[in-house]
């Protein structure tokens, strides 16, 4: 599991403007000139993608664009006013399945830096298929977990065989998959390293080591609740920002809090774990992540909290509670006819009262497009508030990675509430 952004990544326009810089660095009255700079990873666009970046002021104001490319880096000069706010904007475009795909990512009262775009950790994913059979079963078989979705194929002459089928999450890389016999008390797993590409193999149901050791989580009082934990090897060929093996995952709907984890020990460094849980039937949602060397066995309680005012991109306001870094928000637009859908993300600092009107940037940028302005954007209904323990604010935020999000670090946690 990565990269909580699923990238069918994107293509776009070209056009560029300048800003005037004919105001003398002599007069006091006159602006600093800054320039901002986006740096994009290798493989972050694909053969029919490709993106701007644009800096506005707060009236939604063009003062500079510029291309976007792999491996290069975008860099747009301004007239810089310490007493203004500008904000930045990654603007994507894509076409698949016959639909035309417009992303813009708004990043609010952005200072004069340099930010990036990573790229793709793997720029071939799934392109490998594994098949285990496993035999002497003798009895029936259910899945518990798997690094990916598996095809399961029974056969009970013989002993009793299952075929279990998928694609890898790399390759090489590695896979893991637990199974239990309906009369037996514990799963049993198998796990395979370093897999180079298409593998088939047979192992003998009997020959499997067994999960016998619980770990018992209590997630905060809920109406309903859902817990995952994954599993993270040095070894991935990606790293601890890889491949996430899924070990567990339960839902509760019952106002239950404990979640019994049945997860094998001394086979991964590293757990990944979320919880994420509701207080009621208002559609907000709390959330818990975190990477660990150890499960931990309770998850403290998300104190965050919003109260949206209004909801339309041309006059947003939001009051807030608690200590995050960052506020998140969408608009959105479909048209299944003319095949079309806009996507535009908002993030800001945390303040007690968010308020903005991006109409006019949202018109601005895409003022080319026929049919395409703001007053087709649906109100939003999607707000996230986001605390990273690893950060002291907004700032650490925007000198994370854009577009994905920041990485979740070794023995960090991120809070959030959202709906």
């Amino acid at each position: 599991m990565k990269k909580i952004i699923c990238v069918t990544v994107l293509i776009v326009l070209f056009s560029q403007c300048t800003g005037d810089d004919s105001t003398s660095s002599n007069d006091p009255d006159s602006s600093n000139l800054e320039v901002y700079t986006l740096s994009v990873g290798n493989d972050f666009f694909t053969t029919n993608s490709s993106g701007i970046l644009y800096i506005t002021n707060d009236e939604g104001e063009i003062l500079g664009q510029e291309m976007l490319s792999n491996s290069q880096q975008a860099s747009i000069e301004i007239e810089y006013d310490p007493n203004e706010t500008y904000d930045a904007t990654v603007y994507l475009e894509t076409s698949t399945s016959g639909f035309q795909y417009y992303f813009l990512n708004t990043y609010l009262d952005v200072p004069p830096g340099d930010f990036t775009i990573p790229g793709l950790t793997d720029s071939n994913p799934n392109d490998a298929e594994i098949t285990i059979n496993i035999t002497n079963v003798g009895g029936v078989l259910e899945v518990i977990s798997t690094s990916t979705i598996m095809d399961v194929v029974s056969n009970p002459n013989n002993g009793g065989t299952y075929e279990f089928s998928g694609l890898m999450l790399a390759a090489p890389g590695d896979y893991y998959i637990a199974v239990q016999k309906t009369t037996e008390p514990f799963p049993r797993y198998v796990w395979l390293e370093d897999v180079a590409g298409n593998l088939t193999i047979n192992v003998d149901f009997n020959t499997l080591p067994e999960i016998s050791n619980l770990t018992t989580v209590s997630l905060p009082p809920n109406n309903s609740s859902s817990f995952t934990v994954y599993g993270i090897k040095n070894g991935d060929p990606q790293g601890i920002d890889g491949i996430f093996h899924t070990l567990f995952y339960s839902s509760k709907t019952d106002g239950t809090s404990i979640y019994d984890a049945v997860v094998p020990t001394n086979l991964f460094n590293k757990y990944r774990l979320d919880a994420r849980y509701s207080v009621s039937n208002d559609g907000i949602q709390y959330s818990y992540t975190s990477t660990n060397g150890t499960i931990p066995q309770t998850i403290p309680p998300v104190n965050l909290h919003f109260s949206v005012n209004s909801n339309t991109i041309s006059n947003f306001s939001m009051i807030t509670q608690g200590n995050y870094d960052y506020f998140q928000t969408s608009f959105n637009y479909t048209n299944s006819t003319q095949q079309v859908v806009v996507f535009h993300y908002i993030f800001g600092a945390a303040a007690n009262t968010i308020n903005f009107s991006k109409a006019q940037l949202f018109d601005n940028i895409l003022i080319g497009l026929p049919n395409i302005h703001s007053g087709i954007l649906q109100p939003s209904e999607s707000y996230s508030l986001n605390n990273y323990s690893q950060f002291s604010g907004y700032t650490d935020f925007l000198n994370a990675p854009w577009i994905y999000g920041p990485e979740l670090l070794d023995n960090e946690f991120i809070e959030s509430i959202a709906q």
